[in-house]
């Protein structure tokens, strides 16, 4: 989930506190660095040796290589977001009894801390804010680019892990247990309804800005499937058993772990082949990242079976790559997020 906006980060002051939270300032580093604008922006979690190093970096990676130090993260954390246009970021880390979410602005190097007891998910909105909400509570707020709350929304207990902020943050949707609802960031109203179509479905990303993409389980078998936000027929995406569907052409999804290790195919709504990299011949294996057109990227594993370490970029037509960050580059990369119109 990528955002577009101009507002810019404001100081915070001593007493600004969160609905459920408390805010810090954190330091930022005093280089700054160019506006970073545009598809195929990454932002990757980076470390030394492991991802328990204490050793993280948070780096913003160009298009066609080369990287950025934006600043040090905790052991454990992981990207939430990354505003459409590169300026914002947002980072957390969950330590067993609370999350802590860095809103890192790019251009500056400079962050800000929001604190809230247990486990959040945050993800921006089309004015700048944030949405963040708790699946065990049943809790959602609307916050400004501080983070403040400004708004609580009505939320389901029990399903907000299932909660998705659309790449444009106008709208989120919330898997029920009737379906989906569609509502509107900026007031938290609901805008549709849409039937489960006898499947379980929860919202993953988009097809485009009218259609969403859901990773439904029927049988035990997940599958990805297409249906418009204002409601209407349900359409295969893949065949059974897979998820993360990526709308690249041709299209990549995952299978789970376990059914061929993770590894990524090409597929179609009916079929499906192994997407393998040239010129050595090897399923490419790791977490997509993001992709758009013919460009898959994937924080990718160096061997079957092992962590992913490298980000590349790959053209899922000829199947040729290139390395953009990690393994020889300053460490590995244990997570990472490109700026695409689907997620």
């Amino acid at each position: 989930m990528k955002r577009t906006f101009a507002v810019a980060l404001s100081s915070l002051t001593a007493s600004a506190v969160a609905l459920g939270g408390s805010l810090f300032v954190g330091a930022g580093e005093a280089q700054a660095v160019p506006a970073v604008r545009g598809l195929g922006w990454s932002a990757i979690i980076q470390h030394e040796t492991g991802p328990l190093d204490n050793k993280g970096t948070l780096r913003m990676v160009w298009p066609h290589g080369g990287t950025i130090t934006i600043g040090r993260v905790s052991t454990g954390a992981v990207i939430s977001d990354v505003s459409l246009d590169g300026q914002h970021v947002i980072t957390a880390r969950y330590d067993g009894t609370q999350t802590i979410f860095a809103l890192w602005t790019t251009g500056t190097k400079s962050l800000k801390t929001l604190k809230l007891p247990g486990d959040w998910e945050a993800a921006y909105t089309a004015d700048g804010g944030l949405i963040t909400w708790n699946n065990y509570r049943g809790l959602m707020y609307k916050r400004n680019a501080s983070g403040v709350a400004q708004a609580r929304y009505a939320f389901p207990s029990g399903y907000a892990a299932n909660a998705w902020v659309n790449p444009e943050g106008t709208k989120y949707v919330v898997q029920t247990a009737s379906g989906l609802t569609v509502h509107s960031t900026a007031t938290g109203a609901a805008l549709n309804r849409i039937p489960q179509a006898g499947a379980n479905c929860r919202p993953e990303s988009q097809l485009n800005a009218s259609t969403l993409i859901l990773s439904c389980y029927e049988n035990g078998a997940s599958r990805a499937y297409s249906v418009p936000y204002a409601g209407g027929v349900v359409k295969p995406l893949s065949p059974k058993n897979f998820f993360n569907y990526v709308p690249t052409t041709p299209a990549i999804a995952s299978l789970p772990a376990g059914a061929g290790d993770g590894a990524l195919n090409k597929v179609t709504a009916t079929g499906s082949t192994l997407f393998r990299e040239k010129p050595s011949g090897k399923v490419v294996e790791g977490m997509t990242a993001g992709g758009y057109d013919r460009y898959l990227w994937v924080n990718a594993k160096t061997n079957s079976g092992g962590r992913p370490v490298t980000l590349r970029k790959y053209d899922t037509v000829t199947g040729s790559y290139w390395t953009l960050a990690g393994a020889w580059r300053s460490g590995i990369v244990t997570d990472a997020r490109t700026i695409d119109t689907h997620r």
